[in-house]
């Protein structure tokens, strides 16, 4: 009755947005230089909700089994919930598995927060700053330079910086990509 109310859950437990399960309008389409992206179909205030990573929860020797594999295809989609656990997103995850990466401070513009939600870990993705409509999500992976030293950035070199890029205003449906997997 109230999971679009905001009203109701102004003052609530920092957790209530995740658990609702509301996030805010993204569309998926073709990066500048990442094969898919996730962009905001909304504006966005900072520290906003965005989305929830979902996926399929793995224990972590199995995570660790899959990220080999997908190290081979230089895909990645794994999240570590626990000790014992992870978060895969790439067979069993919404379109949140879209956002790309980057290390560059100016291009991050959403940051992932682990939540204890009815003792389930959950990862939710939130705005690091007032965020455009059209605009394309980063955050960074934290993963060890070693796997990020191949990951393009903005300016189409190697960990550089550009300014945003936007989506065109009133692109057809059609200008979007079709899931699948992102080059990085």
């Amino acid at each position: 009755m109230n999971r679009y109310n905001e009203g109701a859950v102004k003052g609530k437990c920092s957790n209530v947005e995740i658990q609702r399960g509301v996030p805010k309008k993204t569309l998926l389409g073709n990066s500048e230089f990442h094969g898919f992206g996730l962009y905001m179909g909304e504006k966005v205030k900072q520290y906003q909700f965005i989305g929830e990573y979902k996926g399929e929860i793995i224990g972590t020797k199995e995570m660790i089994r899959r990220e080999v594999v997908y190290a081979f295809m230089n895909t990645w989609y794994t999240f570590k919930l626990n000790p014992e656990q992870g978060v895969d997103s790439k067979s069993a995850g919404n379109k949140i598995r879209f956002i790309n990466n980057s290390d560059v401070k100016d291009t991050i513009n959403v940051h992932a927060r682990a939540m204890m939600c009815n003792t389930v870990v959950r990862f939710g993705m939130f705005a690091a700053r007032n965020i455009e409509e059209g605009e394309e999500l980063f955050f960074s992976y934290n993963y060890p330079d070693d796997v990020t030293r191949d990951f393009l950035e903005r300016d189409g070199g190697k960990r550089g910086t550009t300014q945003p890029k936007k989506v065109v205003k009133g692109a057809s449906a059609s200008s979007f990509a079709k899931p699948g997997l992102p080059a990085s």
